[in-house]
């Protein structure tokens, strides 16, 4: 049985991420701050961490943050065993269902360009690329631009209340 709630430990997440390092690309452990900065940056203020536990250990975690009027998708990633069920879905949905996004508001997210499973994640929850040129400032402001260069990114917006209508939240 799977559980879904909220995490408040990094060394959860530390542990989680260091056993998926290599799904990320590149691997979190090659970027600049490695594993660690970016398991930081999941507890940023306006930021929550999601997490599926199976047995009492994390299977899947979904992480965003709330910046002004919009949200950053972060991050949502599951183990290898998990990949090809709907948890990725149910760690969404639970967001939306348990901390209602505000149900008009846009969500921004980006991967990269070579990783196809998260592009298609992203058009099952109703994503549309956009161009970097229209994600709004105080999003860009607030990521660290320095770890996906721009030719190797596909910028992604979600309209809340869309995603609630495909996903019947």
């Amino acid at each position: 049985m799977i559980n879904i709630d909220f995490c408040h430990s990094p060394h959860e997440l530390l542990e989680f991420f260091k056993k998926t390092d290599s799904d990320y690309h590149p691997p979190l452990s090659e970027r600049q701050g490695g594993i660690e900065d970016f398991v930081r940056e999941c507890f940023i203020v306006g930021g929550e961490s999601i997490v599926a536990r199976q047995e009492g250990k994390i299977v899947g975690t979904f992480g965003y943050w709330n910046i002004g009027k919009s949200y950053w998708l972060h991050w949502l990633g599951v183990l290898d065993q998990f990949k090809k069920t709907s948890l990725p879905i149910i760690l969404f949905k639970y967001a939306l269902r348990e901390r209602p996004l505000a149900r008009n508001g846009t969500a921004y997210s980006r991967t990269w360009k070579t990783n196809k499973e998260s592009q298609n994640l992203m058009e099952r929850l109703g994503a549309r690329r956009i161009s970097y040129n229209q994600v709004p400032v105080v999003i860009l402001n607030t990521l660290s631009l320095k770890k996906i260069p721009e030719r190797e990114t596909v910028w992604y917006q979600i309209e809340i209340k869309k995603s609630y209508e495909i996903l019947k939240c």
